[in-house]
């Protein structure tokens, strides 16, 4: 038993604390949250707020143990319940039978959920806000927001949105939330909330996007940190204590989880929700439910293709499941690379810093992650064309590197780990063909993140003259890309989280539209939408927002 994963009422009563509500209702430090009575009312609110950590005295493991074993001597000693009660109120803590394990760390092991954290958590509780303060959030504005959102483009393997995010937003899931926040909201809410709010709000996303990231550094760790610490101080002082909740203040904390049990993806809890969900659609009669599920669940442990059970044949169901495993089988093979004689920073980087960062060696490895998909098309590269990729090979694997020959194989989409990219070759694929990649687009060697509409997918044959003159033949995929023109306000929605592109015409074609697939970063939802600038001036522009491979290579 190394970590405790579930929401706060749960790690409360598992690991042996007080209510989230209580005093020291923290499982993480000793905090006071003030219990406030309003005037005239009988109704008790606790303040939440106070995010200077410097004044926070941090529990420990040994400290914990320490005591819950003096409050058992306690008990034992005076043997009423009142003055165990009072002894668990000072202490913020009761006894947890997993205290018995002598290895527990009562205070590293319950771990704070970001699923819940961010997305069901804050993610939520802005939307609640911005709706209770007046003339912030009006119903035409929810309207337009509501027509814009059917505008956006997302790439393939991210949900939409519901149309009507007035009426369903109460019932959004993680996912939606977590979407609102990375992808939607920081476009939709630029004309709503004034400079203020807004600029309060971007601190959070910039933080969200950090922190799902799948490889983090321990630098992105301390930016995520910081930009939390900013968000909820300024939080509270636009919105006051009373708007505050355990939920901001478990963000504070959230770097010590990610620090012990690395990247998000590692340890929240959608498959523990997404497998609720399943239990909960066994239909049951409402009488003895625990039982009706668990024979339900035991009975499906135990499918064998052909039979029947129930009355109903499983074939074909368990089919689908075989051709699911086999898919998660592909891909763990593709994401567990050799690394043998491969720098590992140089495979973290790949898809950003200079041209030439990256080895044949490495290419060859990044290889085993790429699944082309069709149709495919065999051709030939005009004289011209060669003379182009075998130009950006040298930039990018040095002197001594060109084509084997002529002939390519042409194709639609590219899958590089579990994230699919699209080409304009193919009209089911056209939500997934907008992408960043930190690379030139004009007639020039300095790249710059640019965004770019991938028209197709190209496999070449290339040779290059390694150490000792030995001769390396590899298969390199190139995608052919349109690069948009940047809007002179491209980064006004924040770095990162939203880029301007011009919506009419696209840089001219030279070498630099064949892109190694190795320096795709990004994958872009976007939208063309009328744009209001600080300057008064409205225009239509094509907003992207970058997603990160899951990989983030």
């Amino acid at each position: 038993l190394t970590c405790i994963a579930c929401d706060i009422p749960a790690t409360r009563k598992v690991c042996g604390f007080l209510g989230h509500r209580a005093t020291l209702g923290c499982n993480k430090c000793f905090k006071k949250f003030e219990q406030i009575r309003e005037d005239g009312s009988n109704s008790i609110w606790t303040n939440y707020g106070g995010f200077n950590r410097s004044e926070w005295n941090l529990r420990t493991g040994a400290d914990h143990c320490q005591r819950c074993s003096s409050i058992g001597q306690l008990f034992r000693d005076s043997g009423t319940k009142l003055s165990l009660m009072e002894a668990e109120s000072r202490n913020g803590l009761r006894y947890s039978v997993l205290l018995d394990l002598p290895y527990f760390d009562p205070i590293r092991y319950p771990i704070i959920d970001p699923m819940h954290n961010l997305f069901l958590g804050t993610g939520k509780r802005m939307m609640e806000v911005w709706l209770r303060q007046p003339n912030l959030l009006s119903k035409q504005n929810l309207e337009q927001i509501e027509s814009l959102i059917k505008k956006f483009v997302i790439p393939e393997g991210m949900g939409r949105l519901p149309s009507n995010i007035t009426s369903h937003f109460g019932g959004f899931t993680a996912d939606q939330w977590r979407s609102w926040i990375t992808i939607y909201s920081p476009v939709l809410m630029w004309h709503v909330l004034g400079p203020q709010h807004w600029n309060c709000w971007i601190l959070f996303v910039q933080a969200v996007k950090i922190i799902i990231c799948r490889v983090l550094t321990i630098s992105d760790l301390h930016q995520a940190n910081d930009l939390l610490q900013e968000f909820c101080t300024k939080f509270q002082e636009l919105y006051g204590d009373k708007e505050c909740t355990i939920n901001m203040h478990l963000h504070l904390h959230l770097i010590n989880c990610l620090q012990d049990y690395g990247p998000s993806n590692a340890f929240w809890l959608y498959a523990f929700e997404r497998y609720n969900g399943i239990l909960g659609s066994f239909p049951t009669n409402n009488i003895q439910i625990e039982s009706q599920i668990m024979k339900r669940f035991l009975g499906s442990q135990y499918i064998v293709p052909g039979k029947a059970l129930g009355g109903t044949i499983l074939t074909e169901a368990y089919s689908k499941l075989n051709i699911l495993s086999k898919a998660n089988q592909m891909y763990k093979n593709a994401s567990n690379l050799c690394l043998d004689n491969i720098d590992i920073k140089q495979l973290l980087t790949a898809s950003f810093g200079p041209l030439d960062n990256v080895s044949v060696p490495l290419c060859i490895g990044f290889s085993n992650m790429l699944k082309s998909i069709g149709p495919f098309k065999d051709d030939v590269l005009s004289d011209f064309e060669a003379l182009k990729i075998n130009n950006v090979m040298q930039e990018v694997f040095g002197p001594g590197t060109e084509l084997k020959s002529r002939f390519y194989i042409k194709f639609r989409k590219l899958l590089i780990g579990d994230d699919i990219v699209g080409s304009s070759m193919y009209k089911a694929s056209a939500t997934s063909t907008l992408i960043m990649a930190y690379w030139p687009s004009v007639l020039c060697t300095i790249p710059d993140w640019n965004v770019g509409e991938v028209q197709y997918f190209l496999e070449i044959t290339a040779i290059s003259i390694q150490e000792a003159n030995n001769v390396v033949e590899w298969k390199q995929i190139f995608a052919f890309v349109l690069w948009k023109k940047q809007h002179a306000f491209k980064n006004l929605l924040t770095e990162n989280i939203a880029f301007i592109c011009e919506t009419e015409g696209n840089h001219e074609e030279c070498k630099w539209n064949y892109l190694p697939v190795h320096r795709i970063a990004r994958r872009c939802a976007h939208v063309t939408m009328p744009f209001k600038f600080p300057s008064g001036i409205t225009e239509v522009v094509t907003v992207a927002c970058p997603l990160h491979l899951r990989l983030k290579l």
